[in-house]
């Protein structure tokens, strides 16, 4: 009979998170009605950056209020987007400017490519203001979105 050996400590190579469920709660609007699920850095939310980020949106053809639930993640701050996933089914994830381990994301996304994971399609990219500043990153930005969403 085979003995059970304890787990090394360095099994789990990354942190384990608290998660209040409230916290999250307040950082996330929308109806997510097409099940898209944004994340961006609390730096990100200004009139001028939501502005692009709805132009984005709505040229792959979606409401960013009524189709997408947007999760604006305060400076500092970790969450679980598999806690999210539960209450909020989703297909799509665009990731701007946060790293995935920040919501309980192990894995290593290129940036602006579509990667299919888990039954989800998952889109990492720089910050929004970042983005709206290259129109080199623009462009990288569309084509990635043209394969994720035309």
């Amino acid at each position: 009979m085979q003995k059970n050996e304890p787990l090394l400590p360095d099994f789990l190579d990354f942190e384990v998170y608290p998660f209040q469920e409230k916290e999250w709660i307040n950082w996330c609007v929308g109806t997510n009605e097409k099940q898209t699920i944004i994340f961006i850095q609390s730096t990100d939310d200004t009139d001028e950056l939501m502005a692009f980020l709805t132009k984005i949106i709505a040229a792959v053809k979606y409401d960013l209020k009524r189709d997408t639930l947007l999760c604006v993640l305060p400076i500092d701050e970790k969450l679980s987007m598999q806690t999210i996933l539960k209450k909020h089914p989703a297909q799509k994830i665009l990731i701007f400017g946060i790293e995935p381990k920040t919501i309980a994301l192990h894995l290593q996304l290129p940036a602006y490519q579509v990667i299919e994971w888990n039954n989800l399609q998952l889109l990492q990219a720089d910050s929004l203001s970042k983005i709206n500043g290259q129109n080199k990153l623009k462009g990288a930005l569309w084509n990635a979105l043209q394969q994720m969403f035309l």
